[in-house]
């Protein structure tokens, strides 16, 4: 657990980036002198709550099963309510609730901390980062769409820059220039083709049995190599934006 000014994550980090991470945007006090009152308590009180708990479980062996029977709980009612949460962040947040519900017990003696437990990790589940919105292939083909949109004219026969082609449904993009495109938000094209493989969003090729990520069209007399992207339905934009 840390603060920081800053996500460590970003658009471009890999899955494994955003599961071994929880990003929660708080502000923790209303004003400097809440912040003050905080850090002057802390001064005053840190190192003792760990000889209460090794004391607690010393005394009931139990205590650790209770926690994980407690995690559990939380964790089949984090999934149920936030069914795109990744699995190890509500294995994460269930653990914390668990732990601080165990906390509020044995060291400050409140008697039914459950509620409001419950309420704060209901609050950080919100903000938590869902499956699709962790997978790198749906980000950065959300990136390549935009980029298409945004430069229609590089597909046009008279482009300074020729990108590619654009068809009916699809983008016939040159693999050199998609292969930058990609590299340039740091997104690794190789992995980022199988995650579109695994969608059905790229056209594959066979060369002598070798499958690749490219394949050879002809345009009038000319023979292009490009890599085939399905675009968007129109009626898929539009549920998106509902």
């Amino acid at each position: 657990m840390s603060t920081g000014e800053e996500p460590l994550s970003s658009f471009t980090s890999n899955e494994g980036v955003y599961t071994r991470t929880l990003e929660i945007n708080l502000k923790p006090f209303d004003d400097e002198q809440q912040a003050r009152q905080c850090y002057q308590l802390i001064q005053k009180n840190y190192g003792w709550a760990g000889r209460e708990w090794i004391k607690a479980i010393q005394q009931d062996k139990n205590t650790l099963l209770q926690i994980r029977n407690i995690s559990q709980k939380l964790f089949d009612m984090v999934l149920n309510q936030y069914p795109k949460t990744i699995q190890s962040h509500a294995q994460a947040l269930a653990l914390v609730g668990a732990v601080d519900i165990t906390t509020s017990k044995l060291i400050f003696g409140e008697k039914n901390p459950e509620e409001e437990t419950i309420i704060t990790l209901e609050a950080v589940a919100e903000q938590l980062q869902g499956t699709e919105e962790v997978d790198i292939g749906l980000r950065a083909y959300e990136y390549v769409v935009d980029m298409v949109n945004a430069h229609v004219k590089n597909f046009e026969e008279e482009a300074k820059e020729r990108w590619g082609f654009l068809q009916d449904g699809t983008v016939e993009f040159f693999p050199t220039v998609l292969e930058k495109l990609l590299r340039e938000m740091n997104f690794n094209p190789k992995k980022v083709f199988a995650s579109w493989e695994e969608k059905g969003l790229i056209k594959i090729g066979f060369e002598k049995d070798k499958k690749r990520y490219s394949i050879v069209k002809r345009k009038g007399n000319t023979l292009y190599r490009v890599v085939e992207i399905k675009l968007p339905k129109q009626e898929e934009k539009e549920m998106s934006l509902l």
